[in-house]
C-alpha cells in the first residue's frame, strides 16, 4: 500500500527538491496559501499591497533558485548563500514596494526573463564548458515545458473528476474548490516539479550531450531555413536601400529583431549539431554573426531616427537594447568566439539594468519625454520663467500633437504631478489637470494621438464639426435640407470612378436638387441654374490648415443669380490606401455629410 502511495505521490522526490531549494519552496507555498485565503475571503488586504506581495513571492521563487545554483556552481558556503539569497530578495522587494504602478508592470515584464536567463547561466559563471552548458539548459527548459503541461493536466484531471462526482452523486461542489485546485496546480505542483528537473551535476561528457531526433528535426528543417529566409529578405532590402538611397523604415526593426532572435536561438539550441547538421545549419555557425553586422547597423540608424524625432519610450528603449545586444554578439562571436553562456548571461544583465535603477526603461523614458516637453513648451512661449502660461503664439500642428502625446504619456504613468512646479501658484497640494484641460491652459486644443487609423490597408483623417445635434440657425433662408451623407468611395480595382457618385432622392424634397458629379457638389432648385461647390478643394484646404481631430466650423456659401446656398458640413473624411512602396500616396476625399440652407 505504501509503495503504491509513493508511486502516485512521489514524496521523496518532492522532499529532495524542497531540501535543495528551500527558499523557492517557501515562496511557492506562501503564494499558494495567500491566494487560497483571498479566494475564501479569509483575508482582505488592500489590492495594491496584495498584488505587490504576490509579485515579490514570484520573484523570490526564481531568485532563491538562482542563488542556490550560483552557490552550487561556485561551491560557496551556506552563510554566503544566505547572504546572497536574502540580500537579493530584500533588494527586489524594495524595488517592488517603492515602484509606481506602471514601472511595476515593466519590472515584472523584464525581471522574470532576466531571472530565468540567470538560472540558465547560474552554475556556469566560472565554467566555459559549452557542451555541459547546452545539456544543462536542455534539461531545465525541457523540464519547465513538461512541468507546465503536467500542471495543466493535473488541474484539468482533478477538476474533471470532481465534475463527475458532482454529476453522478449530486454532490454540491462550490466553484472556489475548482479555483483552489488550479491555484495549487500552478503555484505549487508545476513550479516544484520544474525545479526537480534541474540537474544536480554540471559536468557532462560528449556522449551525454546529444540532440534528440525531435530537436534535430526542428533545428535542421524549421529554424535553420527560417534564418536563411530572413537573411535573404533583409539583404535584398539592403541592396534596394543602396540603389535608391532610401532610409530604413521603422518596421524594419521588428524583422531584424526576429532574424537576430531566431538566429541566436538556432545557434544555441543546435550546438551539438554544428558539425553534423544539415546543409543549411552548418553554414549558419560560420556566417550568422558576421552577417549580423549590416542588419544591426540598419537597426541602429532606424531606432536613432525614431529616438531623435520622438524621444525614448519603453518600447524604443527595448529596441535600442536589442540593437546593443546584437552588436555585442556580432563583434564577440565574429572575432573572439566566447562561450555560449555569454549569450544568455549578457542579455540577463541588460534586462536587469532595464528593469531596475536610474537606467531602467521607465526612468529613462520619463526623463526623455520630460526633456522633450520642456523644450517644446519653451520654444512655443508656453513655459516662461518656469511657469506655464497661455501662449499668444501660433503653434504648429506637429508641436501640438507632440505636446499632447507627451501629456498622455505622463498621464498613463501617473506622472502628471511632475508638472506641478510649472503651474502658476503654490505647487504644494495643487491639482494637476488632465491633458485636455492642460492644453487649454497652454492656449490650444488637445490633439488625440490616435486621430488617424493606422495599421490597416488604409489611413483615414476625419475632420469634424461641432455637435451636429445643435439647432441650426435658418433665419434668412426659405428652405432647409437636413443632413445628407455622401460616400465617394470606390475600389482600387475600378479603372475609373463613376461620373455621378451621389444624388438626392427626388421624393425627399420636391423643390431641391442635389447631386455630386465630376468632383463637384451641385445644390439648387428645379428649373434654375444650380450652385456648384468644389468640396475637394475645400476639404484639402481644411486639412492643410489643421489636420487634427479638433472640431471646427466648416461652412461654404455661394450664390448663382438670385439663388443663394449655404453648406454646413458635419464631417469630412479623407482616405488613402497603404500599399507597399506607396506610403506617400495622396489622400482622396472619401465621404462627407452636410446640411444646406437655400434662399431665392
Amino acid at each position: 500500500m505504501m509503495s503504491l502511495f509513493k508511486k502516485l505521490f512521489p514524496v521523496d522526490d518532492l522532499r529532495r527538491t524542497v531540501r535543495r531549494f528551500p527558499g523557492s519552496a517557501v515562496c511557492s507555498f506562501t503564494l499558494f496559501i495567500l491566494v487560497l485565503l483571498s479566494i475564501h475571503e479569509i483575508i482582505d488586504l488592500d489590492e495594491n499591497v496584495f498584488s505587490r506581495i504576490l509579485v515579490i513571492l514570484v520573484y523570490g521563487f526564481f531568485w532563491f533558485g538562482l542563488a542556490r545554483l550560483l552557490v552550487e556552481g561556485k561551491s560557496w558556503s551556506l552563510n554566503r548563500e544566505r547572504l546572497l539569497g536574502y540580500g537579493g530578495f530584500a533588494v527586489l522587494a524594495a524595488f517592488v514596494f517603492i515602484g509606481s504602478g506602471f514601472s511595476l508592470v515593466w519590472l515584472l515584464v523584464l525581471m522574470i526573463p532576466a531571472l530565468l536567463l540567470g538560472i540558465s547561466v547560474g552554475p556556469y559563471v566560472e565554467s566555459d564548458d559549452n557542451l555541459s552548458f547546452w545539456f544543462y539548459n536542455r534539461q531545465i527548459w525541457q523540464g519547465a515545458g513538461v512541468a507546465i503541461a503536467a500542471g495543466l493536466l493535473w488541474g484539468a484531471g482533478i477538476s474533471a473528476a470532481l465534475g463527475s462526482i458532482r454529476y453522478l452523486f449530486e454532490v454540491k461542489i462550490g466553484p472556489e474548490i475548482y479555483r483552489d485546485i488550479w491555484v495549487f496546480a500552478m503555484t505549487v505542483f508545476a513550479p516544484l516539479y520544474a525545479l526537480s528537473w534541474v540537474p544536480e551535476k554540471y559536468k557532462y561528457s560528449e556522449e551525454d550531450c546529444h540532440a534528440p531526433p525531435q530537436l534535430s528535426f526542428m533545428i535542421n528543417w524549421v529554424f535553420a531555413p527560417l534564418v536563411v529566409v530572413y537573411m535573404l529578405i533583409l539583404y535584398a532590402y539592403f541592396i534596394k536601400i543602396a540603389l535608391v538611397g532610401e532610409l530604413p523604415r521603422g518596421q524594419l526593426s521588428y524583422m531584424i529583431t526576429a532574424f537576430g532572435g531566431v538566429g541566436v536561438l538556432t545557434y544555441l539550441a543546435g550546438w551539438p549539431l554544428r558539425e553534423t547538421g544539415g546543409p543549411l545549419l552548418k553554414p549558419i555557425y560560420k556566417v550568422f554573426f558576421p552577417a549580423l553586422f549590416i542588419p544591426v547597423g540598419m537597426q541602429a540608424i532606424s531606432i536613432y531616427l525614431r529616438l531623435d524625432q520622438y524621444g525614448v519610450t519603453e518600447q524604443r528603449y527595448l529596441v535600442a537594447l536589442s540593437t546593443v545586444w546584437f552588436a555585442l554578439l556580432a563583434v564577440g562571436y565574429t572575432f573572439k568566439k566566447p562561450s555560449l553562456k555569454f549569450i544568455t548571461g549578457s542579455l540577463a544583465l541588460m534586462l536587469l539594468v532595464a528593469a531596475l535603477g536610474p537606467l531602467s526603461a521607465p526612468n529613462v523614458s520619463e526623463r526623455s519625454q520630460m526633456g522633450r516637453l520642456e523644450a517644446l513648451l519653451v520654444a512655443n512661449d508656453i513655459l516662461v520663467d518656469e511657469k506655464i502660461v497661455k501662449t499668444e503664439k501660433t503653434i504648429s500642428f506637429e508641436d501640438r500633437k507632440s505636446i499632447s502625446s507627451i501629456l498622455d504619456f505622463l498621464r498613463e504613468r501617473k506622472k502628471l504631478d511632475r508638472l506641478k512646479l510649472w503651474l502658476p501658484g503654490s505647487p504644494e497640494g495643487s491639482f494637476v489637470p488632465y491633458p485636455r484641460e492642460m492644453t487649454k491652459k497652454m492656449g490650444f486644443e488637445f490633439v488625440g494621438s490616435y486621430q488617424r487609423k493606422q495599421g490597416r490597408a488604409s489611413e483615414n483623417v476625419r475632420l469634424n464639426a461641432p455637435n451636429k445635434m445643435k439647432v441650426t440657425n435658418v433665419s434668412g433662408y426659405k428652405l432647409f435640407l437636413n443632413s445628407q451623407y455622401v460616400s465617394l468611395h470606390w475600389s482600387r480595382q475600378d479603372r475609373e470612378p463613376p461620373t455621378r457618385r451621389w444624388a438626392l432622392k427626388s421624393d425627399d424634397h420636391e423643390k431641391v436638387v442635389a447631386y455630386y458629379e465630376n468632383d463637384k457638389l451641385y445644390v439648387g432648385l428645379y428649373g434654375r441654374d444650380l450652385v456648384a461647390f468644389d468640396v475637394v478643394r475645400f476639404a484639402f484646404e481644411e486639412f492643410e490648415r489643421d489636420p487634427s481631430d479638433v472640431r471646427r466650423h466648416m461652412v461654404l456659401e455661394k450664390a448663382q443669380g438670385d439663388l443663394r446656398v449655404r453648406l454646413i458640413f458635419n464631417h469630412i473624411n479623407l482616405r488613402r490606401d497603404i500599399v507597399q512602396g506607396e506610403e506617400d500616396a495622396p489622400y482622396k476625399l472619401n465621404d462627407f455629410s452636410f446640411k444646406a440652407l437655400i434662399d431665392y
